[in-house]
């Protein structure tokens, strides 16, 4: 599986599931989602719980990789949240 190195330092944890938290506001983001796009608003938490994961788990051995995961996540919430509240034209 993976070569651990070592382990995720508490303090890359921490950022990892910081970037990760605004997933709770998934309830607000499904009602303003316009009625066809909620099946994209749903794969948003399988998204960035899988994203957190991965960076977690490939941080010993490749941390260049998991700070592209964290700022992919990062802009991943603001995507959605734009998809969500700016009106279709």
């Amino acid at each position: 599986m993976l070569n651990r190195q070592g382990q995720t330092p508490l303090w890359a944890l921490a950022i990892i599931i910081i970037a990760a938290l605004p997933v709770f506001s998934f309830p607000a983001l499904l009602t303003s989602a316009p009625s066809d796009l909620r099946a994209i608003v749903w794969l948003y938490p399988l998204y960035v719980l899988t994203a957190a994961w991965l960076a977690w788990a490939c941080w010993p051995s490749r941390r260049l990789m998991s700070w592209i995961l964290i700022v992919l996540m990062l802009l991943s919430h603001g995507a959605m949240w734009m998809l969500a509240t700016m009106p279709l034209s």
